[in-house]
């Protein structure tokens, strides 16, 4: 997350009359909000790239109410990446190689003191790192018709770190190896 990222953020809330949203710039396992700040934590494929998950759900546990809502789209395991995926630069920024098995997931969840958790497999195909690649290839990649994505506002004519990432993957099967999850969990009352 960048300052501008907060920037643009805060206007598109302005903008849209959103009074109850606050952007703050933080790492997620040291949030400036008080014990108790809020009703729901969201996340969109960030989890996963936090190398202590352990902190990252002590942390949001922390801030949320009781009986506050934790919703996560993220990427999980079915088996361990090969060598060759787990520590490359490309599959971390594909969101792959800081995945953890589902089952890891949960007993952090539960760790953290998070109670009706539920990990659901959203059936989504991770192979599409292997099309036409580019800037509009990251976490949540565009769909063909739209010309933007979570990693720019579009198509760029600079190579950037994303071009070769349909290359890196062309012989792997990402539905093999991991699953988009839709993850919730319910801090008690």
């Amino acid at each position: 997350m960048t300052g501008d990222m907060i920037a643009l953020a805060r206007r598109n809330a302005a903008a849209g009359g959103y009074t109850n949203a606050e952007f703050h710039q933080a790492p997620i396992e040291a949030m400036p909000l008080a014990d108790g700040a809020a009703d729901c934590v969201i996340s969109n494929c960030v989890i996963n790239l936090v190398p202590d998950k352990d902190a990252a759900y002590a942390e949001i546990f922390r801030i949320l109410k009781p009986g506050g809502r934790l919703a996560i789209s993220d990427i999980a395991l079915h088996q361990p990446l090969p060598d060759s995926l787990a520590g490359a630069a490309k599959a971390w920024v594909a969101c792959i190689a800081g995945a953890v098995p589902v089952e890891e997931t949960r007993a952090a969840l539960e760790r953290a003191g998070f109670g009706e958790i539920a990990v659901i497999d959203a059936k989504s195909d991770l192979n599409v790192y292997k099309g036409e690649g580019g800037a509009d290839m990251c976490c949540a990649p565009a769909p063909k018709a739209q010309a933007a994505s979570c990693c720019g506002t579009g198509p760029s004519a600079e190579p950037s770190f994303h071009d070769g990432i349909s290359d890196f993957f062309r012989d792997v099967d990402l539905n093999a190896y991991a699953a988009s999850v839709k993850i919730f969990a319910v801090k008690p009352r």
